[in-house]
């Protein structure tokens, strides 16, 4: 519960999406390694056979499934922030379809698991069903989210092209970028991105004036012992 309420503070502060993204790649990199089956390699050296072994140990299989845990944990925060900025009108039916998806998933998955480890016949083949449906996701993540930009672009193709087209001074291009600035945002032909605003440069500054003063007063004072 403590870890899903910390989610929903990073997804507010980051967005759903951003925070749902970096949960996916943390959990494929973990199951990647615990995907990987217990090996046995033999080197043929000049003085001999030379065998390693490869494979997760008990305290690193530990620690990836922590993990694992702690990521999915944001994970379910962050779907349900990105839930209400996509349809703010409907939650309570959206929510019930999620909660219903997982419901089917904790279902099916075990079932899923027996069957991989018996076609298989290795132990970490569940791992490797679990990899194989994060990669799944992502991609469809990734396509859905090109398709919503693509939209969003076509729907405003004429006031996008008008403001690409203007770069002259005074025109609205740049005084949209110039609003945006004061802000804290920088407006690119790419899109817009977070930066600094005037103020919070001024602030930066001013806040390492008074800390360079304060350590320059504190080694004289160090040093004359007065």
């Amino acid at each position: 519960g403590a870890i899903r309420a910390l989610g929903g503070w990073a997804s507010d502060k980051w967005g759903g999406n951003t925070v749902t993204w970096w949960v996916m790649w943390i959990s494929l990199g973990c199951l990647f390694l615990l995907s990987y089956p217990p090996t046995t390699m033999i080197v043929h050296g000049i003085k001999g056979d030379k065998s390693f072994e490869l494979g997760v140990g008990l305290v690193l299989f530990t620690v990836l499934i922590f993990v694992i845990g702690l990521a999915q944990g944001f994970g379910k925060a962050s779907v349900y922030r990105s839930l209400a900025g996509h349809y703010p009108t409907s939650m309570g039916v959206v929510g019930g379809i999620v909660g219903v998806i997982g419901g089917l998933g904790g279902f099916t998955l075990p079932i899923m698991f027996g069957i991989a480890a018996d076609v298989i016949g290795v132990r970490s083949s569940c791992f490797m069903l679990m990899t194989l449906v994060i990669v799944v996701t992502m991609i469809w993540m990734w396509v859905a989210e090109r398709n919503e930009r693509e939209g969003i672009l076509a729907q405003h193709a004429d006031a996008r092209a008008a403001l690409a087209g203007s770069d002259a001074p005074g025109s609205a291009w740049q005084q949209l970028r110039a609003a945006m600035s004061s802000v804290g945002w920088t407006l690119t032909r790419k899109g817009a991105r977070r930066g600094q605003s005037p103020v919070d440069r001024v602030l930066a500054r001013s806040a390492a004036k008074a800390t360079a003063a304060g350590y320059l007063v504190q080694q004289e004072y160090l040093v004359r012992g007065d």
